[in-house]
């Protein structure tokens, strides 16, 4: 059996202060190029505490998550543990 792949993008929108929020043009040719490579499949959130439940309400067993990002995936991890409590 061949292993699922689910791919959650956010722009962490309720987290980025001033100086790291996305701006519209750098979000949308990035999420331009993911229709490209990742053939349209993805999720796009654009507030981290929705993107990390709408990928830990699809985790089973043995699934493995990646929390991948830069300044305000921070608190990623604190809102994992609050979603598994």
């Amino acid at each position: 059996m061949r292993p699922r792949t689910r791919l959650v993008v956010t722009s962490s929108d309720d987290f980025a202060d001033a100086r790291n929020k996305v701006l519209p043009a750098e979000r949308d040719a990035f999420i331009d190029s993911l229709r490209t490579c990742a053939d349209g499949r993805f999720d796009f959130q654009p507030s981290l505490s929705a993107a990390v439940t709408a990928i830990l309400d699809d985790v089973g067993e043995n699934d493995l998550v990646l929390l991948l990002g830069a300044q305000g995936l921070d608190a990623a991890a604190g809102l994992v543990i609050e979603n598994l409590k």
